[in-house]
């Protein structure tokens, strides 16, 4: 399972809207992204921490598992403001 102690060139980052960016490089603490939505343009480095903090995750990892279901959960009237709506 993808995670940020594991992250790759070439994994893709999805940002808190859904937007999704290319790793293009990993150091140590700091990763660098390409644009959101074009994956051949530079886009900036960040730091695991900084992408955490502003609610990216990786696509392919539990997080965003666990968001995609969220959201199909929320589009199908099943979670309401975070709740279980029970029929």
């Amino acid at each position: 399972m993808k995670n940020w102690n594991n992250l790759q060139v070439g994994d893709v980052i999805v940002g808190k809207s859904g937007d999704e960016a290319k790793v293009l490089e990993v150091l140590t603490n700091v990763f660098l992204m390409s644009c959101w939505n074009d994956f051949d343009v530079v886009g900036y480095w960040l730091t695991f921490a900084q992408a955490q903090r502003i609610g990216c995750t990786i696509k392919g990892s539990e997080d965003e598992e666990v968001k995609q279901a969220i959201a199909t959960l929320e589009k199908h009237g099943k979670i309401k403001d975070g709740k279980i709506i029970k029929d």
